[in-house]
């Protein structure tokens, strides 16, 4: 492997390990208003496509970095999106109601959604 391979794996490396601390606030603060959802998923879109493109020229420095890239990506716009539209998600609500009868011996289940605001 020649000298600008393993340089641009590091520096992809540690750009990566760099955004580390974004991920962290996130999950810290839950507070999502200066993030755009738009804006991040078009970067996922895009850090796909590179993957993509890594994977079909099969160079290994420039495939892990964009396997590291994507994965980043990915997790960023996950919860962006869960922080910012939980509250929105109607909550599954499921009660389980065991009646035994003495003839049959069936359990009757149920599964209800609760109104959502």
């Amino acid at each position: 492997m020649d000298f600008i391979k393993i340089l641009y794996l590091i520096t992809t490396m540690i750009s990566v390990l760099a955004m580390l601390p974004q991920i962290k606030k996130l999950h810290q603060t839950k507070k999502t208003d200066q993030f755009s959802v738009i804006t991040w998923s078009i970067w996922t879109l895009s850090g796909f496509i590179s993957l993509l493109y890594a994977i079909n020229i099969k160079t290994i420095p420039f495939l892990i970095a964009e396997i590291a890239w994507f994965i980043f990506y990915l997790i960023m716009v996950s919860m962006i999106v869960y922080y910012k539209y939980k509250d929105d998600i109607p909550k599954l609500s499921i009660s389980i109601t065991k009646k035994h009868h003495k003839t049959t011996k069936t359990f009757i289940t149920s599964i209800t959604f609760p109104n959502h605001k």
